[in-house]
């Protein structure tokens, strides 16, 4: 009888029911190295980064920081308008390459 988290490979090895997860991590790192992170991924991350620390320190240290997360989705929704992003002008002159939305 097999046990049904494992199913068996053609190698005749246990297969975990999550290597389709592991492939598709090693997939998209391989295509960050051949294409590097763009204006638009960083600009991304880096209001997502801000959200969560936002609330991480809401959280364990006062709930005023929940402003910070405030700030950071006005700013998204102005630039989407507007087009204009303060982190995107700052990223540019890092040298992230440019993307699609902030040209």
């Amino acid at each position: 009888m097999q046990i049904p988290l494992l199913t068996a490979n053609p190698q005749g090895l246990a297969k975990l029911p999550f290597d389709h997860i592991y492939a598709y991590i090693r997939i998209y790192t391989y295509k960050e190295r051949i294409n590097p992170m763009c204006l638009d991924k960083a600009v991304m991350r880096f209001a997502g980064f801000v959200v969560l620390v936002s609330v991480a320190l809401s959280h364990f240290v006062s709930p005023w920081f929940l402003l910070l997360t405030v700030f950071a989705g006005l700013n998204m929704i102005q630039a989407s308008f507007t087009g204009f992003c303060p982190a995107a002008t700052i990223f540019k002159k890092l040298g992230a390459k440019p993307g699609v939305a902030f040209e």
